[in-house]
């Protein structure tokens, strides 16, 4: 994970783009591969006692990577027999930030900066606008949310953006003069921002006025990963490349506690990176952080004293449902203990990778995802891997072909929305 985790902010600048063409696909459709059908095999795991999840339920909009402001999915329930519904083109690739759903609708912004409404029934583009022109040989980097009708962009930039989703009105513009690489989070009428400087801004979300700042220890190192900072009670957390986590009052911006998970592994060049990639995942009273590479610590949420660590990283959030975590870290599938952090089974991916025409070392993977109570995962080679919750079996290997997903899907209204590095959306349900 070491080296490839930092060029993979070098290689998805080389991918190739997409113009915008609108397919919906013709013939029998096929079951979503991961979703549907059961074909369990052994992997190097215990058997244990069932996991018990939560039962299966829908949302109807998805503001944040885990469709909601604690970063925690659901066990999202979809068809069993689910098939691909559509597939359509926007604009330019790579996509470098995740897509969000309301009303009825997917917003998603190019490697150029422009701002696409997709019609989620049919893929049909509903209106394009400009927000966040990027440079010569540049890629947006930054993040959406919204509130009502109004949807907020961050970006690589450093300007924070309010626009009508419904007249597509520039409502305000501010420059925090930093660049963003993190999507903002809204909760109180404010929006929750962190820079690559490690700085927080909290934002009038009427006005774009700064209301307050925060500054934590600068990192030389930046990764093209970020976070957005989760909330507990009256608080937000907020977690920097640095490895430091603070709990901020959401009014004043003071310190509640702050923490630093320091990674265990170095790079070549001898530096730990302690980057957190990953969202903070608040679940109930407490706190799971994670650095990219190999430390993750669940703490008290009010108090920040730790409950426990382990040497596991991850570039993405993990999901707790059923007194377990599962997470996704260096190519393998953990669930462990949400109590004491200790692991009940581990999926090596490349044990059960079924492909010959890819090597499994060379795939980046997203997720996971709770659909219909099994463990999903993504990989950018249009992979889906359908884990088995409570012993880590896999249940299913399917390809989409062409499908290189490079963010972590979403799943609103019983559908499951997919978008890759050549600037398409696939849609299924």
């Amino acid at each position: 994970m070491k080296l490839k985790l930092l060029l993979y902010a070098i290689l998805i600048s080389v991918l190739f783009t997409a113009c915008e063409k609108k397919e919906i696909l013709p013939g029998k459709r096929e079951l979503i591969p991961g979703i549907a059908a059961d074909n369990s095999r052994d992997v190097l795991t215990p058997n244990l006692a069932k996991v018990a999840l939560t039962r299966p339920s829908s949302i109807a909009s998805s503001l944040y990577i885990a469709g909601n402001k604690e970063h925690n999915s659901i066990n999202y329930k979809m068809n069993p027999n689910a098939k691909v519904l559509w597939k359509t083109s926007f604009g330019v690739g790579p996509i470098s930030s995740d897509i969000i759903a309301f009303d009825d609708n997917i917003y998603v912004i190019d490697a150029h900066g422009t701002l696409f409404c997709v019609s989620q029934k049919d893929g049909q583009k509903i209106w394009k606008k400009s927000i966040a022109p990027q440079p010569r040989d540049g890629v947006f980097s930054g993040g959406l949310t919204a509130n009502d009708s109004t949807i907020y962009v961050s970006t690589n930039t450093g300007n924070v953006i309010a626009i009508d989703s419904k007249t597509q009105e520039m409502l305000w513009t501010k420059s925090l003069k930093y660049p963003i690489r993190g999507a903002p989070l809204y909760i109180d009428e404010k929006l929750i921002i962190t820079s690559i400087e490690n700085q927080t801004f909290a934002v009038d979300a009427k006005t774009g006025d700064i209301l307050w700042t925060k500054t934590a220890n600068k990192e030389q190192t930046v990764m093209a990963e970020a976070g957005t900072p989760g909330v507990f009670g009256d608080s937000v957390i907020c977690a920097y490349s640095s490895g430091d986590i603070f709990s901020l009052g959401l009014q004043d911006g003071n310190d509640n506690w702050n923490d630093v998970l320091l990674s265990s592994n170095v790079n070549e060049s001898g530096v730990v990176i302690s980057h957190i990639a990953a969202s903070p995942v608040v679940y109930g009273d407490s706190v799971l952080a994670a650095t990219s590479e190999s430390k993750m610590s669940l703490l008290d949420a009010a108090s920040g004293i730790r409950i426990w660590e382990q040497d596991i990283g991850t570039l993405t959030p993990p999901v707790i449902n059923g007194g377990v975590i599962f997470v996704l870290s260096d190519n393998s599938v953990f669930c462990m203990s949400l109590e004491n952090g200790s692991i009940n089974w581990k999926c090596e991916l490349s044990a059960v990778y079924n492909r010959k025409d890819v090597k499994p070392s060379s795939l980046n993977w997203r997720g996971p995802l709770i659909i219909n109570s099994d463990i999903i995962v993504f990989s950018d080679a249009g992979d889906l891997i359908r884990i088995d919750a409570s012993t880590g079996k896999l249940k299913k290997h399917d390809l989409i072909k062409d499908a290189a997903i490079t963010r972590t899907p979403l799943v609103v209204n019983e559908k499951m929305f997919a978008v890759t590095s050549r600037a398409e959306i696939y849609a299924f349900g």
